[in-house]
């Protein structure tokens, strides 16, 4: 089974106030998949492993983007996720789960 990648949330808080962005109050939630590693370096960040599923709340115009992977939430480069319209629902439960860490 598929899932839909596409959602929209309205009022979308972001955690990385020192990326100085402006955020559109419509933001539009989409699942990414990793297309090369991260490790989290500093507070705010979030790791990650080739073929997790991230979704991603945020693109900044910084070339970072603001995400949630298995229960962790943070930043992590653009480059490192590839758009994906769909993703097996296998994977978006397992974006939930705690095994991505986000440095705190």
């Amino acid at each position: 089974m598929d899932v839909n990648a596409s959602c929209v949330y309205q009022n979308t808080d972001s955690n990385g106030a020192d990326l100085q962005t402006h955020i559109n109050q419509n933001d539009v939630y989409f699942i990414g998949k990793v297309i090369h590693p991260f490790d989290a370096q500093a507070n705010g960040e979030l790791s990650l492993s080739i073929d997790d599923y991230v979704v991603v709340r945020q693109v900044a115009p910084t070339g970072w983007s603001d995400g949630e992977c298995k229960g962790q939430a943070g930043w992590f480069p653009s480059a490192y996720v590839e758009r994906q319209e769909k993703a097996p629902a296998s994977k978006i439960s397992e974006a939930n789960s705690p095994e991505c860490d986000a440095t705190s």
